[in-house]
């Protein structure tokens, strides 16, 4: 099965080179490795052009965001499947051989993805244990993203009959993919942590430029009839007060507590809501110890 592996860059100089090397290290060989350079005005072509490496294929390209330049991606990839990769993250050596390997065996699966474990300033901060199955994964995705973008594998022609990534979309970009497409694609998470996800502030739901995503979610009927699911989108993608309103339609444990939180100082609630301190204590009680080792293996490429 011939993979493209889809590697968009902007300015990322002070992560790429590792990034590139967990890329080059994998244990399955049959790919090609897309770099597209979005205009970066930092040494990230230097950096690049002195990794020599027959699977590299490097563009650069006017800055013009990273949806289009994904789409840049799908349009000049030749495998059969997309393999996505951020730039300043790392996925483990068995990431394409696991991932394919699934894929093969499980043929009508058209998007796939993995548990991650996030990370900031080289340590874990927690790991991510998203919905396995399709089922699962449709049910969770009317409010966060089920899908981890640096270690999807996607069918490339199936995703380009629906049109790409829709590129007025800042942030967000690929769970408004993902959105669009839930009635029409197959989707399987594995249970594996198959890569770790760098810690950023402007990828969390308090970003400003959510309301795209706000607006996404509440044009969809489900959300519009669940009034605790529209007051949880409220939250994490609008405004206190639009929460406010409807938390207390189905006034239970959670959703007075979510309610109380809504009368905090707007810096604070946003802290909070964006803090993964559940996520963090949990991943605390499991153990980081192991993962810590290989996350400095993976840094030291």
């Amino acid at each position: 099965m011939k993979i493209s592996v889809l590697m968009p860059v902007y300015n990322s100089e002070k992560y790429l080179e590792t990034s590139i090397r967990s890329v080059l290290n994998q244990t399955y060989q049959d790919y090609e490795f897309l770099i597209i350079d979005d205009g970066s005005t930092d040494n990230s072509e230097k950096i690049i052009k002195k990794i020599n490496d027959s699977r590299i294929k490097y563009f650069k390209n006017t800055h013009s965001g990273l949806a289009a330049t994904l789409n840049y991606g799908l349009k000049n990839a030749t495998g059969e499947y997309i393999a996505r990769i951020d730039s300043d993250d790392l996925n483990l050596s068995h990431w394409l051989e696991n991932s394919v390997k699934y894929l093969k065996e499980n043929p009508q699966t058209d998007v796939l993805s993995s548990a991650v474990i996030y990370f900031k300033n080289n340590k874990v901060m927690f790991f991510w244990n998203p919905p396995l199955s399709d089922t699962e994964i449709k049910k969770n995705i009317y409010l966060h993203n089920p899908i981890n973008h640096t270690t999807v594998l996607f069918n490339k022609d199936k995703i380009l009959s629906y049109g790409g990534y829709d590129e007025s979309y800042i942030v967000n970009e690929d769970f408004e993919l993902w959105f669009r497409l839930k009635d029409k694609c197959t989707f399987h998470n594995l249970s594996d942590y198959l890569g770790f996800k760098r810690f950023h502030k402007s990828s969390l739901s308090h970003n400003p430029d959510s309301s795209k995503t706000l607006e996404m979610l509440l044009s969809d009927e489900n959300v519009n009839n669940n009034p605790t699911l529209k007051a949880k989108v409220y939250l994490f993608y609008g405004n206190k007060s639009d929460a406010r309103a409807h938390l207390l339609k189905k006034p239970d444990f959670k959703n007075i507590f979510f309610w109380v939180l809504t009368f905090l100082p707007q810096s604070l609630f946003v802290k909070l809501r964006s803090s993964r301190i559940k996520l963090i204590l949990k991943s605390k009680l499991k153990g980081t110890a192991k993962y810590n080792k290989l996350l400095k293996e993976l840094l030291e490429y």
